[in-house]
């Protein structure tokens, strides 16, 4: 794995953490600097996305996809295909809960 892969990896693992904690504002930040590190995994962005829902503005986390998809940093195609396969694992295992599936469907449009 890539350095900045590696240290993406410890922000994500770091704002897990702050989540079970109840500390969002901060995990936020920590999944902010995962994010800038290692823009194209879906699962940090679901993750953003579904933080800021927590804190009322789930709008903010899907702009913040959509900015990074008009940026040209993330594809989207490629984005959607990731969602996709997600969603089909996650649905052999347990249902997306609704702030998944919404944090998805904003993605997909």
């Amino acid at each position: 794995m890539e350095p900045n892969l590696n240290e993406a990896r410890n922000h994500f693992n770091k704002s897990r953490e702050l989540i079970k904690q109840g500390r969002y504002d901060e995990a936020l930040k920590e999944l902010d600097k995962a994010i800038e590190l290692d823009p194209k995994t879906l699962y940090y962005l679901i993750l953003y996305a579904m933080l800021e829902a927590n804190l009322g503005s789930l709008e903010k986390g899907i702009n913040k996809i959509k900015d990074l998809i008009k940026s040209g940093v993330v594809d989207r195609d490629e984005l959607c295909i990731q969602a996709e396969i997600t969603e089909v694992l996650e649905e052999g295992e347990e249902e997306l809960d609704e702030k998944e599936m919404s944090a998805l469907r904003e993605i997909k449009k």
